[in-house]
């Protein structure tokens, strides 16, 4: 059971970590507008408590001046890290590929971990994965 809560953690917040990066690039990018669509998709299928939780990072973070501070901000020792997840990540693309099965989204969690680990931020929260 831990290995598909894990599963379903690492792809729920990686895809939620896109979604609000995608609402920065289009603008979406104060705190009042993060927390206007935050309100709007808590209604939403797509809402999430991985999504919730990312959007409150992210807009602490956006009410920083500038991107240098955001991009700090994000980077921030998170209280779970995204290193908590590579050992279990590994262990669920294991299982999987025992039982002949791909997992292209777990990959990409697994891969955005590997990514993080690459620049010593491997202490960071998912939402530093898409920092600017």
């Amino acid at each position: 059971a831990k290995l598909i809560n894990q599963l379903l953690t690492a792809s729920n917040a990686l895809a939620a970590t896109e979604a609000l990066a995608l609402a920065r690039a289009m603008g979406m990018d104060s705190p009042q507008s993060l927390a206007a669509l935050l309100a709007l998709l808590e209604r939403s299928w797509g809402n999430s408590t991985m999504l919730q939780r990312t959007g409150a990072i992210f807009a602490q973070a956006a009410a920083l001046p500038d991107a240098e501070a955001r991009r700090a901000e994000l980077a921030q020792p998170a209280a779970a890290p995204l290193r908590n997840f590579a050992k279990d990540l590994d262990f669920v693309l294991a299982a999987a590929a025992s039982e002949r099965l791909t997992l292209p989204t777990t990959r990409a969690a697994r891969d955005a971990v590997s990514r993080a680990a690459a620049l010593a931020k491997d202490d960071a929260d998912w939402a530093f994965v898409t920092a600017p």
